[in-house]
């Protein structure tokens, strides 16, 4: 009895562990078969950075993953260096695995031996016999080879894809055996994601792994954070906006804060604008103009600026309110349902993805994995968000939609909420822009739940949900408003979302992958969180912080504008609240432009169809206000210191910032440079009208101040700036004639008026006027003490660190001054920035990197870069903003104005490329940090691309695509005295001049 007890026991003990052994998982092993790329080569940390390593983290512990590669070896056996006659194959077979990935191909490219080509598929097929052999019976997929080519190397991209890729898809089909393509998912990032035009780099090996992972479990993989200059990343929630992460699509946006319990998300509209058109012409404005005129003659400075206050001001309606405000759409919250909701959240994060234009959320909660996926479609024109969890009946939560005020909610359908309203007009005669928000929720799950209330979707059990936004306004679709905003909602409710995510990610990066820029990272801090990194860059080098400001720069323009929609405002089109700072509008005494200057440099051309558009629409306000605030002699259309979607062209109303008259010149200027880059006659044609009616109004208004009888503006001002006509009299004066930067604008315009009528043989007796007056304005001048002067006469300034800087307008954005060609002018301009300081608002910061970048000095214009990246605020106190770059990394002036971060970009291109000066000038500016680095897609003006490596602090190669003007002009780098073009050696002595056809491609090696 106890022998048959202790068998009992044994049993009870054995039969469960053998049960175990025989239902344990078994572990699938996966062999990566390949050359260089494979084995990690050119990786500074191969053991984790190759693609096997990575795709060994992405599978996780029920896979092994054996890394079988070898660098340089050939798939064919008559090759120089055969992968089949080597170790490596066969520790490979020995390794038995279950899954083959066979990514071999590239050094088959090469001249000895390609020779050999005919027997590549017969190879390939000895290859998968003896994998087939093995007792283990592998699944095989054959790898598309990624796109590469070195011509010292010998490597062809040309017979990768024309010969290698044919030949691999001719054996997977005879096989029929499954391919995994590598060479679509990284031919948008070829080359600027390699380190040597053949081997990807860290972020190209993950691409690599994510594209076999999907191959191999038909899921996506879990998203992580990429690379460290495209992507902005934080460990908890946004605490306040200006933490949230800016998303859009031109024309709708969304910025959603993370939050765990309860996530707040900002919707945005860009044409949410309240006022409407109205009349603000003011008689008493040109009837007092000879009086303030002749005091400004007499030196009366102080009485014409008086005489200005009373007469020379807008007359609004009785309301007013019709100029009207920018505004945020509408605020949506999502209450979220956890089970064990007491119980924290662990492995928090959230990011924004610039190479995807996706923002994530991440976490874990009672053991379940939580995603939530935020992305705003340019080609659904919708915004969406996807919600996931890893345990199928996860989801719970309560959405509902807001807004301050004019917002009223109802429930359309079953799933729907729509939030509409109408913004006030200002004027009880007229309606103000109406708009509608429709949200639609779609889930996924057997058990999932939905029910909607008045106010309110409510959902249980889901393991997946999707939630679409769809939004119009009648100022952008007039009487069907409505019935767009429900159209676009129901055509992408109806559509297959799994592919929506990469739908929006392919439309984007049609325009994000152009250009782009890749600065030495710093181990110590690029590994950052985003606000603790801004943070370390105060007193830590972090040179791709550079290249992630410059990469964000061009994600911004693309999120916020689009054709057909309107330009950039002073938030982007991104605003939290009813009442936006300075009402969001357009400040045309930089603002606007500031967030133009990126666009032509970054190659996103497209995007300045908005702001051309605007200018159009000025015209006809423009040529009133310039009768009626400037007599009915004056000619031509007027524009000062800002405008609104409602076509405001009349003086600010308060002439101290509000007298510049000087907008439409300016945004002319930005005109006129859209076609130097694009060489579009019939565009310039087009414009022709809009630039000859700004030069006409000066032309008809300008005056002859009585000391040296050079013609200038009067009455005017220095955009914002203050002076002291004596040393007796402290009142601080803005009003007076003939500022510098005026005079700028209109030499500047008068000049492009003149080659645009010589290029389109119109006009040549005004043009002959023009050239006469340009003779009679006033020169440059320089102070006694060095620098630039401002006015006409050598004022003392009230501020001298005033951040305006505006009598620099010549050195940037403007060609006047230069080092080249005007070095005393430079010099003088020098002298003003190192008197004006290296401090200012946000923006202020952002134009002076500019200024010193056409100086030629990098390092000074990297610590305004610094500067500008100053944080905002602390997290002792959060509430206090000051100038610089709040964690968002939106710039403070404070607060929150978008045109800093576009005078940033603008600044980073400046210090690499730059071209206005009649010739290309590479790396003008580079700082001494920046000794390495590479950038792709910069356009210069004549419509060329410049793709450049540099090495040592100097260029190393170059290749150059045509443009619509084939004459390039290369400033050469000091003591290069002969290139290589082409493989051709050739003398050069400080310039090399190229014709370079459109669209050819000529390669510069230094």
């Amino acid at each position: 009895m106890q022998n048959k007890k202790l068998l009992l026991l044994a049993w009870l003990i054995v039969f469960p562990m053998c049960l175990f052994a025989q239902t344990k998982e078994k572990i699938i092993k996966v062999a990566c078969i390949g050359n260089s790329i494979t084995e990690g080569f050119a990786l500074e940390h191969p053991e984790t950075e190759s693609y096997p390593a990575v795709l060994q983290r992405l599978l996780g512990d029920k896979y092994k993953v054996g890394n079988f590669g070898l660098t340089a070896h050939t798939l064919m056996m008559k090759g120089n260096l055969p992968y089949m006659a080597k170790q490596p194959y066969q520790d490979a077979l020995a390794f038995l695995p279950d899954i083959v990935t066979i990514k071999l191909g590239t050094n088959d490219t090469k001249p000895m031996n390609w020779v050999h080509k005919e027997d590549f598929k017969k190879d390939l097929n000895t290859m998968i016999d003896a994998f087939e052999a093995l007792p283990s019976h592998p699944k095989i997929y054959l790898c598309l080879p990624v796109p590469g080519g070195r011509e010292d190397w010998g490597i062809n991209d040309s017979i990768t894809t024309y010969g290698v890729i044919p030949r691999i898809k001719d054996v997977a089909h005879e096989r029929h055996l499954p391919i995994i393509d590598l060479n679509t998912p990284l031919r948008p990032y070829f080359p600027q994601a390699y380190t040597d035009d053949v081997h990807p780099n860290k972020y190209g090996a993950q691409l690599i792994a994510e594209t076999i992972y999907r191959a191999l479990t038909g899921k996506e993989p879990m998203p992580t954070l990429k690379r460290t200059d495209q992507t902005l990343w934080y460990d908890e929630p946004a605490a306040q906006w200006e933490e949230t992460l800016p998303l859009g699509n031109g024309r709708l946006g969304m910025m959603p804060d993370g939050g765990i319990a309860r996530e707040h998300i900002v919707l945005n509209d860009i044409s949410m604008w309240s006022g409407s058109e109205a009349d603000y012409r003011n008689p008493q404005a040109s009837e007092s103009l000879p009086r303030i005129r002749q005091l400004l003659f007499e030196g009366k400075s102080k009485e014409a600026q008086e005489l200005m206050y009373t007469s020379f001001v807008p007359k609004k309606p009785e309301k007013g309110g019709t100029y009207g405000c920018f505004q945020m759409l509408a605020d949506m919250y999502i209450e979220y349902n956890y089970p064990d909701a007491e119980n924290p959240e662990e492995d928090y994060l959230r990011w924004l993805n610039l190479d995807e234009s996706v923002a994530y959320t991440t976490f874990t909660k009672n053991g379940t994995r939580y995603v939530r996926e935020y992305f705003v479609s340019r080609d659904k024109d919708v915004m969406l968000i996807h919600l996931k969890a890893d345990r199928t009946d996860a989801l719970g939560f309560r959405l509902t939609l807001s807004r301050p005020e004019r917002g009223s909610v109802r429930k359309l359908s079953e799933g729907k909420l729509e939030i509409a309203g109408t913004l006030d007009s200002g004027n009880e005669r007229k309606d103000g822009v109406r708009y509608s928000a429709i949200t639609g929720v779609k889930l996924i799950g057997n058990k999932s739940r939905m029910q909607t209330h008045a106010d309110a979707i409510e959902v249980s059990d889901a393991g997946e949900a999707w939630i679409i936004v769809s939004a119009n306004t009648s100022y952008m679709k007039g009487e069907l408003y409505q019935t767009e905003t429900q159209r676009l909602l129901d055509q992408a409710l109806a559509s297959d979302l799994a592919q929506a995510k990469q739908e929006a990610i392919n439309e984007y990066q049609r325009l994000f992958h152009r250009a782009g820029i890749v600065l030495p990272e710093n181990p110590t801090v690029s590994g950052l969180s985003t606000d603790k990194r801004l943070e370390a860059f105060q007193t830590q080098d972090d040179p791709s912080l550079a290249a992630l400001y410059y990469n964000y720069g061009r994600y911004l323009l693309i999120s916020s504008t689009r054709p057909g929609s309107l330009p950039p405002n002073l938030q982007g089109l991104w605003a939290n609240g009813v009442t936006t700072p300075w009402n969001g509008d357009y400040h045309t005494n930089i603002n606007i432009q500031m967030n133009h200057w990126p666009v032509e440099p970054g190659n996103l051309s497209e995007l300045y169809q908005p702001m051309i558009a605007l200018v159009e629409r000025l015209v006809k306000s423009g040529e009133e206000s310039a009768k009626a605030f400037y007599g009915e002699d004056a000619k031509g259309w007027v524009l000062h210191m800002m405008t609104n979607i409602w076509n405001y062209t009349a003086p600010g109303e308060h002439p101290s910032w509000g007298a510049t008259n000087t907008g439409g010149a300016w945004l002319c200027a930005h005109l006129w440079e859209h076609y130097l880059y694009t060489g579009d006659r019939q565009y310039l044609a087009d414009i022709y009208p809009i630039l000859k009616g700004a030069s006409e109004f000066f032309y008809s208004t300008m005056v002859r101040e009585p000391e040296h009888g050079w013609l200038v503006t009067a009455p005017t001002s220095s955009p914002e700036n203050e002076f002291y006509a004596s040393k007796k009299d402290r009142t601080p004066i803005s009003i007076c004639m003939g500022p510098t930067m005026d005079i700028q604008l209109v030499r500047e315009l008068y000049t492009n008026v003149i080659e645009a009528a010589c290029i389109l043989h119109t006009d040549s007796l005004y043009a002959g006027e023009l050239n006469k007056a340009l003779t009679q304005l006033p020169p440059h001048q320089i102070s006694k003490k060095g620098y630039l002067m401002e006015w006409l006469k050598d004022y003392e300034e009230v501020d001298v660190h005033h951040r305006h800087v505006s009598h620099l307008y010549g050195l940037h954005p403007g060609n006047q001054i230069s080092l080249y060609h005007t070095p005393e002018l430079a010099k003088a301009c020098r002298a003003t920035l190192d008197r004006r300081g290296d401090g200012g608002t946000g923006w202020s910061r952002a134009w002076k990197i500019n200024f010193w970048a056409r100086l030629g000095d990098g390092n000074r214009a990297y610590t305004l870069f610094r500067n500008l990246l100053y944080p905002a605020y602390t997290q002792a106190a959060p509430t206090e903003h000051g100038s610089g770059t709040f964690p968002n990394l939106f710039c403070s002036h404070p607060p929150f104005q978008m045109d800093g971060n576009w005078g940033g970009t603008s600044g980073i291109s400046e210090m690499l490329v730059q071209s206005q000066e009649g010739f290309i000038n590479l790396l003008p500016a580079l700082p001494d940090s920046w000794k390495t680095g590479n950038l792709y897609g910069f356009k210069v003006r004549g419509g060329a691309t410049v793709d450049m490596k540099w090495k040592d602090g100097k260029p190393a190669e170059v290749i150059l695509t045509g443009g619509w003007n084939p004459n390039l002009k290369i400033k050469m780098p000091e003591g290069v005295t002969e290139v290589s073009v082409n493989g051709e050696k050739r003398p050069v002595k400080g310039f090399l001049e190229l014709t370079v056809t459109e669209g050819e491609t000529t390669t510069i090696v230094f």
